[in-house]
């Protein structure tokens, strides 16, 4: 079932289904699609028709590869066009490069911060003088 008017269609009866132009119309289509075997046996004959004749590899494939060709010929001046994309590669670059920055300054630390760690751990072992807290006598 599709959305729209009955002329934005085309042909009546071309197309793989049935138009609708509200939601009302378009669950009562729906419904006769489910319900009605011939509705729905014609729909999808046409469907099937339809795919062959409009996405048909032969007509479609000399098209496909101008375009590729064309793309491929005119890729810088493409790509100088394409701002948005641009962005995103340079942002893409500068994310890896901090990345590679932080797992370059943590393999660093990772043996500073095991000579550390021994130093600490040497000093928590060590014998920490006893200290006794008394409580406060109560004079006021």
């Amino acid at each position: 079932v599709r959305m729209g008017t009955d002329t934005g269609a085309g042909n009546p009866g071309v197309w793989g289904g049935l138009v609708a132009g509200d939601a009302a119309s378009f669950a009562e289509s729906a419904i006769q699609l489910c319900t009605d075997e011939s509705a729905w046996v014609g729909a999808r004959c046409n469907s099937r028709r339809l795919l062959r004749e409009l996405y048909a590899k032969e007509p479609n494939l000399d098209g496909i590869r101008a375009a590729v060709q064309r793309a491929a010929e005119d890729l810088t001046v493409r790509r100088a066009r394409d701002y948005s994309g641009a962005v995103l590669w340079q942002q893409t670059a500068r994310s890896t490069e901090y990345f590679s920055r932080w797992i370059e300054l943590k393999e660093a630390g990772s043996t500073k911060s095991a000579s550390i760690n021994a130093k600490q751990e040497k000093l928590r072992n060590e014998a920490l003088p006893e200290v006794v807290i008394e409580p406060l006598s109560e004079q006021r």
